[in-house]
């Protein structure tokens, strides 16, 4: 079985905290529709540094991490 961590993800339109599971390879497209959202309608910020996540960024080492999503 792959190394997974955990991560906190914050939906920006609704406020919401979810907690998910991921694999370090998984990126954040996997994450999105893990969610249930269109992977094409969000950009990912790292909710620590503002900094934007291209959709296939691989999260190496992003425990704790609060990922914020927001709608392009």
């Amino acid at each position: 079985m792959a190394e997974s961590i955990k991560i906190k993800v914050k939906d920006l339109n609704t406020g919401k905290i979810d907690v998910f599971e991921v694999g370090l390879e998984d990126c954040m497209a996997d994450v999105l529709e893990a969610m249930g959202h269109n992977v094409n309608e969000y950009e990912v910020a790292d909710g620590l540094t503002g900094r934007y996540f291209d959709k296939k960024t691989k999260f190496g080492e992003t425990d704790k991490t609060v990922f914020a999503i927001a709608k392009k």
